[in-house]
């Protein structure tokens, strides 16, 4: 049993029975660690209910894998590599002839495991990254990226009768909210945002937050694209951004520049969008190609481009207005995620009594979010954090936010 109690069960990070989200049991831990059929440990959040982790978790999740010795993790992924059939995979993907030889093994991932593998190959040290993923959204995608100049990567994905993986180069680099933290805006960042936002629109692509894009050697990479053509990814855009979790966002980083940086995205935005409506008919013959006699929606993948390129002037203005009308959002949010971080702080023991917003405070701390979600959940939350706030902190200054929403509202009016 290589179960070590290294930070406990962070049973401070979790909620009681019902709400949702549960801590980790030793029998979880040893079984994630032990047992080849487990791939991997995984937070246990109930479907459906909008439980949202955050960094902390994320890192609690990882450390029962990451803080066993070398020698162990090593043993431990590649029995589960073994049980799962995927060193010829891998061979395959990496162009080694000779057995495996697994140097080092950590988990990269957030709510699940994503496991960082180094191995030695004929030429060099390689590393690649192995995850269960449910389509083969990302080598499509990546196909297309490269097809078209852009920042792209090896990815290759394995189906099996009873689960599918997918393997990818290793991007060394950064995640775009360490490399956002760590230097200013750059106007070359900017525009790949604004690229990406707008292939991430035509495509359906969701899940856009920024520990799903690595900043590396100055370039931008979309990473863990699982899904595509999403029904009504419009409106989840919406959703995102007034969380504070898709590319526009970054842009708060800079807020002596912002509506330079505004202008720039959309620049950017517009022109990739023309770009992909230009080609809209390679891309549906692509679309055919790649996903022909292996799904059964072809043809809606097909309609879902059309609609978005069939008149991409209109559409970007549709786009515009709604990024914007989003964005409005986040920034009115953004004071109440203040004064929950400050509440958090100093009075830790009036969370453990509200498990929601207990939530929001692990949930948005150290990331740019601001309470994703809180039109769907069950309460309202915006009214009980100003209630708290005002009994608990009445004298904390709070931050505004008007410079950005002045350049927003003349953005709108534009």
């Amino acid at each position: 049993m290589f179960y070590r109690n290294v930070e406990g069960l962070g049973l401070d990070l979790f909620f009681e029975p019902g709400f949702g989200m549960d801590a980790f049991t030793p029998e979880d831990i040893v079984a994630a660690q032990t047992d080849p059929a487990v791939f991997g440990l995984k937070l246990r959040r109930e479907p459906g209910r909008h439980r949202l982790y955050g960094r902390a978790h994320a890192h609690l999740r990882q450390s029962y894998f990451n803080s066993l010795p070398k020698d162990d993790r090593t043993v431990t992924l590649v029995k589960k590599l073994q049980h799962f059939q995927l060193i010829p995979h891998l061979l395959q993907f990496l162009s080694i002839k000779g057995p495996l030889e697994l140097i080092d093994a950590i988990d990269i991932g957030m709510g699940h495991a994503v496991y960082k593998l180094d191995v030695v190959t004929p030429s060099c040290l390689a590393s690649v990254v192995v995850k269960s993923q449910e389509t083969q959204n990302q080598s499509f995608f990546c196909q297309l990226l490269h097809k078209w100049g852009l920042p792209s990567y090896r990815t290759r994905h394995v189906w099996q009768p009873a689960h599918q993986w997918q393997l990818s180069q290793y991007l060394s680099g950064a995640p775009l909210q360490t490399d956002l933290a760590a230097r200013p805006l750059a106007p070359w960042l900017v525009r790949a945002l604004g690229q990406q936002a707008a292939w991430g629109d035509v495509f359906g692509r969701g899940d856009r937050h920024p520990e799903n894009y690595v900043v590396s050697q100055d370039k931008l990479y979309p990473v863990d694209v699982t899904y595509l053509f999403w029904p009504d990814n419009d409106t989840w855009s919406h959703k995102y951004i007034s969380g504070g979790l898709y590319e526009i966002n970054a842009l708060v980083m800079s807020p002596t520049h912002f509506d330079t940086c505004l202008a720039l995205f959309f620049q950017a935005y517009e022109s990739s969008l023309m770009a992909l409506a230009q080609r809209r008919q390679d891309l549906q013959h692509r679309i055919i190609a790649y996903y022909g006699a292996k799904d059964a929606h072809t043809l809606s993948k097909v309609a879902f481009i059309r609609d978005r390129l069939k008149s991409p002037r209109d559409y970007f203005i549709a786009q515009r207005q709604r990024y914007l009308t989003a964005l409005d959002v986040y920034f009115e949010r953004l004071p109440y995620k203040h004064k929950l971080a400050h509440l958090a702080q100093h009075n830790p023991g009036l969370m453990a009594k509200k498990p929601l917003l207990k939530m929001y405070a692990l949930a948005d701390a150290d990331r740019p979010s601001a309470f994703f979600l809180a039109e769907d959940q069950e309460s309202d939350i915006f009214s009980e954090i100003d209630r708290l706030f005002r009994a608990h902190t009445p004298h904390e200054n709070v931050p505004d936010y008007h410079a950005f929403r002045d350049a927003l509202a003349l953005e709108l009016a534009s």
